[in-house]
């Protein structure tokens, strides 16, 4: 796992979650703000600074999303008492929200293209969920 660390206590570590998709996990002053993912095509276009703006807008969007948690998502459940849910965070991106008891335990959002190649197989969403909550 790689990483990056930003001003501000940003850091950001970069893995290979599958053959075709690499996730990027951000934390800022020891506080997790979630994860967002691309396809690893994506991923090696992008130079440092447009890293850095990604990391950087994405860390935005997670502390303003306080008022987008109001919105209506659908749920679906999982194993040991979980559900996910997602959402369209922003044009470019979906997230999905991990939740047990109601509460939002674990997000990670990932590129459009990926996330509608995973609608197309339920199955296929339902696995990349449980694999990152196992």
């Amino acid at each position: 796992m790689e990483s990056i660390s930003l001003t501000g206590g940003v850091t950001a570590k970069y893995y290979s979650f599958s053959d075709h998709v690499v996730c990027v996990d951000i934390n800022k002053n020891g506080k997790h703000m979630g994860s967002f993912c691309s396809d690893v095509n994506q991923f090696l276009e992008w130079d440092k600074e447009e890293m850095i703006s990604l990391i950087q807008q994405h860390i935005k969007l997670v502390e303003s999303s306080a008022i987008l948690r109001l919105r209506q998502a659908e749920k679906f459940p999982l194993q040991d008492q979980l559900e996910f849910q997602y959402y369209k965070h922003t044009e470019d991106l979906y997230c999905i929200e991990i939740l047990q008891a109601g509460k939002v335990v674990s997000t990670f959002c990932v590129d459009c293209s990926s996330f509608d190649e995973w609608l197309e197989d339920k199955e296929q969403l339902f696995h990349v969920v449980d694999h990152l909550i196992k």
